[in-house]
Order: structure tokens, then C-alpha cells, then sequence
């Protein structure tokens, strides 16, 4: 799966060693070139403008030699006139473009006498910042809920830090406020052994791992009631190979007689509050978080938009953006900066919710160059029951929305029986690609006629639903598109138009598109409220942003006119759909030129809704279906529609020729249309093989992916009316 990003070449360019930081470029206006191709032809190909890449070297006098890359990720090396050329930053620049930061404007007055230390400055200049930017880190997700309690009392505040600064231990405060915060000066502090130090039940260590080699160095901060026991853990995963966390991966780079473990603070009879304060005070003084949040990389992020990882997403945006406003305090501040390399990996002060599912969206071009957005996430296969529980099958089923009940969310349920490597329990990754011209979609989700009963049957085609896998047997990955399995169901206390399929297709574009509805009838919710972080890259800026996609206030879907459809579908027989004839029954000699000896069954919907009750008595033409009699144009729908026609599409019959569509089952009416008439009725299920596609992610995220799948149980537990 491609993504909008477009970071520098893996390898090194020609000749070199090393890939040094290359310049982002874009070209500003077409080029028209030829290009070598690999069987020793050639080729002319036309750059368009736009086309973004990276500059390898300039070739005075006026060229450029660059690596150019296109929508789908496709690299091409090449040389370009410079006047053609747009120059940006240098890929070695590339960040986050964060909110708009604030500097705390008053400094907390505190009584200790270490707080005019510069480490008790700089602990002080923190947290104001970190006050102040409450706002900004609460919509990048970071529950403030209770330390807003603390920092929002003047108080309260000042009695925390007063607490955390006189946790530390005397050795551990002479280290922090060393000159320069050299490495050595933490050779005093003391250390965590077997037998030292033994703390009371009511009592809370926060601890400093060091690794040490040469001049090389990493650090990582935790906190344990048992800090013994917790140091052994540690040096247990450090030893264990397939221990791929982060932090024991760097660790296991030392020598283990050159790990430490130091005694930093000890706090007691201490809020759970203040000692996540505690703990990520130390994590800023010392910069312990691994620079891959800090200043994660553009190749990672791409990496994470491949995947599907909304979360880790999450978490970077998080904490590139809080590491953010801690440097510019501890800058202010004129604190030294530690030149190590950071472990931890989590925020102290960050819960991570499960409240609602997240989704990531980025904009994408077609092969045909039509503009489209992804939305992906994370889910696993697992055995549903839409045949009863005596007949499960494999599927997907993902709970979307803000809540556990039906009035607030919904599930998109998928089976995929008998798809190569995929068992329950498997990780997936689901995939909505939503076509922005609001034209039909190569494959779509819904499965209904173009034409229906509400103002939003022309979009209702406009996405298709992809779940990807890996069969671990062979090592592939696979997608498969989806589609419900039922054809036709009506939504019980609602009128006969609104049945469960528009129903779903409805809410899943409401999703998407983020809408609240005006006064929505019983049956649709106002909104979903989704968490959607839409993708914003800025190639020649080398940044990239999460832009949480903004509610949009709109009506709610309406009846269309029976003389709206009946116009669209006699327009759409003149052009689109020749073959098919529009209301009225057509006379024998149309059905069968040739023979005329076979009787014209019922209309296509009736034909392809074989065993609804709105279907009997169509063949008949008896006119006994109920219109109101203050309808518009009653006569033409009695003489021109049927009771299905009318009554769930309020649209006029259509008709085909026999042999025109083919019965799956051998029966006498055909029902599956050609492919370019598939929007005329009810379309079939795909039934193709799995389509092998290009790992989406690596080994190692997947093998992450499979460890934290149970996180995602709570999430798909909605019950929901079925698709």
C-alpha cells in the first residue's frame, strides 16, 4: 500500500558509502524525457509537475542529477534541467509540524531551597510549560484529566513539585546539577544490588538505568515498589534475544558489567498522580525517551501508515510534541542538554485509551488518477455467527463509533471462509478506500442499485472495504475485497426504503466523512464522533502532520421522487445502459426476438430479490401495491413500478432481455449482470481468489502486532444489526 509520504532512498547513491542528507526537490512545471530502459530500449516519458523526489547532485552548469518519486512509490533516478527544479530542506530535517506551542508565562514559587538549584528551575520551567500546553497535548490524546486537578490548583501544584524535588536523593541532586550533566557525575549516586536498597510497602523508587561503553551511552527511567526484583527483570529481557522491545535491544549493544542501576528518587504515602510527575520529571531532565519518538523518522512513519499502526502513530505525534515543549523548557531554563540515547518508550503521565477505535486517513491517486482517501486500522480475524451458531465463519468484525450501543455505533462484519493462512486470533488490517469524486468505487462495499430511494444513492458506491493478511506458511501477504452477504433486509420501525444494507453503507459514509446530521430521524444517529487523523506532507518542508478530520453539520439523507429516479434511469438507458428498458413491461417481441416463446418473468430487482414478500405478484403487473393517493405522478408509478420497485427504491421497474444476465444456480432468469451494468441492480459478491500484495509492514512490527492484539478485544465487542 502506498503512502503520500515519499522519504529518501534506503541505499546509498552511486559511489558512495554512505546516504548522506539528501535535499527534497520537486519539479515545478512538466518535463518531457527518455528514459533507459532494463531490456536496452528506451523510452519518452513526461514528468508531471508536482512529481516530488531528492536531489543526488548538482551537475554544473544548469542540471540536476535526482531520484524522482511518484504517487505509487516508484523510484526513478534520473537528470532534470535545474530551472525545472523546486529546492526544499534536507531530508535529515524532516519533523512533525506540532500545535502551536505555549510558554508558561508565570514561574511557580516554591519554598524548597533546592529550587534555586538549576535543576529545581528547570523542574519549574517544565511543568509550567507542561501546564500551559495542556490543551494542545489533550486533542494529541493525553488524558489530563487528574494532573489538570494538580496543575490547575496553584496550591496543589506547587506542594507537587516541592515533593518531587525532595525526593531525590542528595548524591542524585548533586549529579543533576553538575555542569554540562557529564555522564561521571552520576558515578556517586547510589546503586540497586541484590540486597540494596530495601524500601518500606508504603513506598515508591524511581530508578536510572545506565548503559556504558566507552564514551557511548544510553539511559532509561522507571519507578517500582520492588526495585530489586524490577532490575532483574530487566537484565532478564536484556538477555533474551527475542526480546525485541526497544529499550533491551539498545541495552543489549553494553557490556552487562557496565549496566547500572541508580537510586534516583523515593517518594512515600504519595498519589498516584504525583508519582507519575516524579517519574517523568526525570525522564526530561535526562532526555530517556527513545529518539525514534522524539525525532521519528520519515521512513518509520511511512512504515507505520503501511501497517495500519494508528496507535504508534498516535504515540509519536504524542510524544515528539511533548519532547518538544520540554526541550524549549529545559532551553529557557538553561539546563544541559545529556547526550545519550533514550530507552523509554512510554509517557509516565499518558494512559492510553481504549475508549474508541482511531483511524488514519491520507489522500492517494488511482491508476486511473482518480483521488481517493485511505482509512486504515488494525483488527484480527475471528469467528462470526450471521448463519446462526451452529454455522460460524471466518471473518472481521470492527466496531466503529463512541459507544457500545447501537444509537452511537455500529460494526462492519465481513466473512472471508477459506482464505489462504488466515485462522481466528490472525491480525488484519482493514482497509476503506473512499473515492472523493463520490463516483462509484472499482469494487464497492454496497451492493444496491445506483438509483434508490434517498438523496445519498449516488454515493453510496463511492467506497470499496479491503482486508489485508499475512499467510505465515508462505510468508505472502493477501487482500481481499469485501462485501455483505445479505441482499435485502428491512430495518424493523422505520419506513420499507430504509433497510439494514443503505442503512450501513449510510452510517459507514457518516463515519468517514465525520457528519453531524439535523434533527436525524430514530434511526440514524447524529453523529459518530470518530477519532480520523488525516495525513497532512509537506515534501519540500520535510514535515508531516495529523490533522484530526473536523465534523461537518449536514442533512440527513431524504426520499428522492419517483420522476427523479424515472428521469436519471431513462437517461442512463439512452447512454449508459442500453440494453436495459425503463419502467412499463416492454412487449414480448423485446424480451425474445428470436423465440418469443419463453414468458417474461418478474423485473430485474424482483428476479435477483427471489423469496422477498415484496416480490410476489410482480410478473402479473396487477398494479396492487400501495401509493398514496396525493403522490406525484401515482398513475405512472401503479402502471410503471412494483411493490419492490416502488416501495424500497421508489424507482420505476427494469428490464432485460433473457439471456442478457447469467443465474449463477442454472436457473431460467438470469440475475448476475455484466460487469459495466453492475449499477443497475443488485451486484453479487466477490468470489475471487486473494489477491497477493507487498508486505505491508515488517517482521518485526508483525510479530508486535500478533503480541498486542488482545488490546484490540474491547474495541469489536459492539452488537450490531447484521450487514
Amino acid at each position: 500500500m502506498a503512502t503520500p509520504l515519499a522519504p529518501p532512498p534506503d541505499n546509498p547513491a552511486p559511489n558512495l558509502d554512505a546516504q548522506p542528507a539528501m535535499r527534497a526537490i520537486r519539479i515545478s512545471t512538466s518535463h518531457q524525457m527518455t528514459i533507459d530502459l532494463s531490456n536496452g530500449s528506451s523510452r519518452n516519458i513526461t514528468i508531471p509537475a508536482g512529481t516530488v523526489g531528492y536531489l543526488t547532485r548538482e551537475i554544473p552548469p544548469n542540471k540536476c542529477e535526482v531520484q524522482l518519486v511518484n504517487d505509487k512509490g516508484q523510484r526513478l533516478d534520473c537528470t532534470v534541467p535545474r530551472r525545472v527544479v523546486e529546492m526544499g530542506k534536507y531530508s535529515s530535517q524532516f519533523a512533525f509540524r506540532h500545535p502551536r506551542m505555549r510558554q508558561g508565562q508565570l514561574v511557580t514559587t516554591l519554598s524548597s531551597q533546592r529550587a534555586n538549584d538549576p535543576t529545581g528551575k528547570a523542574i519549574r520551567f517544565l511543568w509550567d510549560d507542561i501546564h500551559a500546553n495542556m490543551g494542545a497535548l489533550s486533542s494529541l490524546g493525553l488524558k489530563i484529566d487528574k494532573i489538570a486537578v494538580v496543575l490547575n490548583d496553584q496550591t496543589k501544584k506547587r506542594d507537587a513539585l516541592n515533593i518531587i524535588i525532595a525526593s531525590f536523593s542528595n548524591p542524585a541532586w548533586t549529579a543533576l546539577n553538575t555542569p554540562g550533566l557529564p555522564i561521571n557525575a552520576f558515578r556517586n549516586v547510589p546503586r540497586i544490588t541484590d540486597s540494596s536498597p530495601t524500601i518500606s510497602d508504603n513506598q515508591i523508587m524511581v530508578y536510572l538505568r545506565i548503559y556504558i561503553d566507552g564514551t557511548r551511552f544510553a539511559t532509561y527511567a522507571g519507578r517500582s515498589i520492588q526495585p530489586i526484583t524490577r532490575q532483574r527483570q530487566h537484565e532478564t529481557a536484556t538477555e533474551d534475544p527475542t526480546n525485541h522491545s526497544p529499550h533491551y535491544v539498545t541495552a543489549r549493544t553494553f557490556p552487562k558489567a557496565n549496566r547500572y542501576a541508580l537510586q534516583m528518587m523515593l517518594l512515600t504515602d504519595q498519589p498516584e498522580t504525583v508519582i507519575s510527575m516524579a517519574e517523568t520529571t526525570l525522564c526530561c531532565l535526562l532526555g530517556t525517551w527513545n529518539p525514534a519518538l522524539s525525532q521519528p523518522s520519515q521512513t518509520a512513519i511511512q512504515s507505520d501508515l503501511r501497517s495500519a499502526d494508528v496507535s504508534a502513530v498516535s504515540h509519536k505525534l504524542l510524544m515528539a510534541s511533548f519532547c518538544s515543549i520540554v526541550g524549549n523548557a529545559l532551553q529557557r531554563a538553561n539546563y544541559p542538554i545529556m547526550r545519550g540515547v533514550g530507552c523509554n518508550w512510554n509517557l509516565p503521565l499518558h494512559e492510553p485509551s481504549r475508549e474508541r477505535r482511531e483511524w488514519i486517513r491520507y489522500p492517494l491517486k488511482t491508476s486511473d488518477n482518480r483521488s481517493m482517501l485511505v482509512y486504515r486500522c488494525q483488527s484480527r480475524a475471528r469467528l462470526l455467527y450471521p448463519r446462526g451458531m451452529d454455522n460460524p465463519a471466518l471473518g472481521v468484525h470492527l466496531a466503529c463509533g463512541s459507544g457500545t450501543d447501537a444509537n452511537s455505533s455500529f460494526a462492519i462484519m465481513c466473512c472471508l471462509d477459506n482464505m489462504p493462512g488466515l485462522t481466528a486470533g490472525h491480525p488484519v488490517i482493514f482497509s476503506i478506500e473512499l473515492m472523493e469524486d463520490q463516483k462509484p468505487h472499482p469494487t464497492p462495499w454496497y451492493r444496491g442499485p445506483v438509483h434508490g430511494a434517498w438523496s445519498n444513492s449516488h454515493e453510496l458506491h463511492s467506497f470499496g472495504i479491503k482486508v489485508e493478511w499475512k499467510d505465515e506458511t508462505n510468508n505472502q501477504w493477501y487482500t481481499y475485497p469485501v462485501r455483505p452477504e445479505t441482499k435485502l433486509k428491512m430495518f424493523p420501525g422505520a419506513d420499507s426504503a430504509v433497510t439494514y444494507q443503505w442503512k450501513k453503507a449510510t452510517s459507514i459514509l457518516q463515519l468517514l466523512h465525520n457528519r453531524r446530521y439535523r434533527n436525524p430521524p430514530s434511526y440514524l444517529p447524529p453523529s459518530f464522533r470518530p477519532l480520523i487523523r488525516h495525513v497532512v506532507y509537506d515534501h519540500l518542508d520535510q514535515s508531516v502532520s495529523f490533522e484530526q478530520v473536523p465534523q461537518v453539520v449536514v442533512d440527513p439523507p431524504s426520499h428522492v421522487s419517483f420522476q427523479h429516479n424515472f428521469e436519471k434511469l431513462i437517461n442512463a438507458s439512452d447512454t449508459r445502459w442500453p440494453e436495459i428498458a425503463v419502467g412499463v413491461r416492454p412487449p414480448m417481441s423485446w424480451f425474445n426476438q428470436s423465440t418469443g416463446t419463453i414468458r417474461p418473468g418478474p423485473c430485474l430487482m424482483c428476479m435477483q430479490l427471489r423469496g422477498q414478500s415484496l416480490v410476489s405478484h410482480c410478473s402479473n403487473r396487477e398494479g396492487n401495491f400501495a401509493v398514496a393517493a396525493n403522490e406525484p405522478h401515482r398513475d405512472r408509478i401503479l402502471q410503471g413500478s412494483c411493490g419492490m420497485c416502488w416501495l424500497v427504491f421508489r424507482r420505476p421497474c427494469i428490464w432485460i432481455k433473457h439471456g442478457f444476465a447469467r443465474d449463477p444456480d442454472g436457473g431460467q432468469y438470469g440475475v448476475i449482470l455484466p460487469p459495466e451494468y453492475e449499477g443497475v441492480g443488485i451486484a453479487p459478491q466477490y468470489k475471487g481468489e486473494a489477491i497477493p500484495i507487498e508486505a505491508p509492514m515488517t517482521l518485526e512490527m508483525y510479530e508486535d502486532c500478533k503480541a498486542n492484539q488482545g488490546l484490540a478485544d474491547a474495541d469489536d465487542e459492539v452488537v450490531d444489526e447484521e450487514d
